[in-house]
């Protein structure tokens, strides 16, 4: 009885799967991207879209939150 081990090799990479930033409601641009979370996926995964979500605000500024999305991916 002969027993084999295989192993698969599966191409991975790193990619932004969301983060955060503030829009100064004053001056009208965005700061302080920040709250970074990435994730590994398979190589062959491509980008897809992004969805944009209020999460927060301040007296002048509103804080959004961006969700990537990649096709094939997670």
């Amino acid at each position: 009885m002969i027993i084999g081990l295989f192993q698969s090799s599966v191409s991975a990479v790193t990619v932004t799967k969301s983060y955060k930033y503030d829009w100064n409601t004053v001056w009208e641009y965005s700061t302080n991207y920040h709250d970074h979370q990435y994730a590994w996926i398979p190589s062959w995964s491509r980008y897809d879209s992004y969805s944009e979500y209020p999460v927060g605000s301040g007296w002048n500024y509103g804080r959004y939150e961006i969700i990537n999305y990649y096709s094939r991916g997670y």
